[in-house]
């Protein structure tokens, strides 16, 4: 044990380990004496479970056939086939559009069943919108700050890219997905721009 002149002094590794040895001498200290303990029944219904889980994982999932190239997934018809099984989605599978669908359904649009019948829609596939949303200073694009395309205005991917951004800003009503996220847009919703020409 150390004087109290010494209290100051920084300890050896020898010392502190003989210190820390002498004070569990003359301590009662018990590891783990507060712990609860699990009844007899609680153990069976976790061992239950922890079975039943390893029973599900062993269980064979029935594989769904490749979305790539076509385009039978498509329940809203306006769905062209993509590349890759992610990029094969339609709006209808979509949770994030599901307020949109609602909000056509509320209305009895007869036959709206695509998120690009909205009348919200159409403004993301307007080159003025567009280009004014593509110079607001909360945008950061740092790829392309400034218009590429001839007699500075966007160029084609730029349109398209700020056509995607303002979509889904609107399906995210203010919501952010943070750093590094990314959702893949619907196949209907990618086409539009696309297929559909600029106003």
């Amino acid at each position: 044990m150390r004087g109290t002149g010494d209290r100051h002094k920084p300890l050896t590794m020898a010392e502190a380990t003989a210190e820390f040895e002498n004070i569990l001498l003359h301590c009662d200290i018990q590891g783990y004496l507060y712990e609860p303990e699990y009844s007899e029944e609680e153990l069976r219904r976790i061992e239950e479970e922890a079975a039943a889980a390893a029973a599900e994982q062993a269980l064979p999932v029935a594989e769904e056939p490749d979305r790539a190239g076509v385009n039978w997934w498509c329940t809203c018809l306006l769905c062209s086939p993509m590349e890759t099984h992610k990029e094969s989605l339609c709006c209808s599978e979509f949770q994030r559009c599901q307020f949109l669908r609602d909000e056509m359904a509320e209305s009895g649009e007869e036959g709206a069943v695509c998120v690009t019948s909205h009348p919200g829609f159409t403004p993301h596939l307007n080159r003025w919108v567009l280009d004014t949303y593509f110079r607001t200073q909360k945008v950061n694009w740092k790829r392309q700050p400034k218009p590429a395309g001839r007699n500075g205005c966007l160029s084609t991917e730029q349109y398209r890219l700020t056509s995607y951004r303002h979509f889904l800003e609107w399906i995210l009503q203010g919501e952010r997905l943070g750093r590094g996220n990314r959702l893949v847009l619907p196949a209907c919703v990618v086409q539009g721009p696309v297929s559909r020409k600029r106003r």
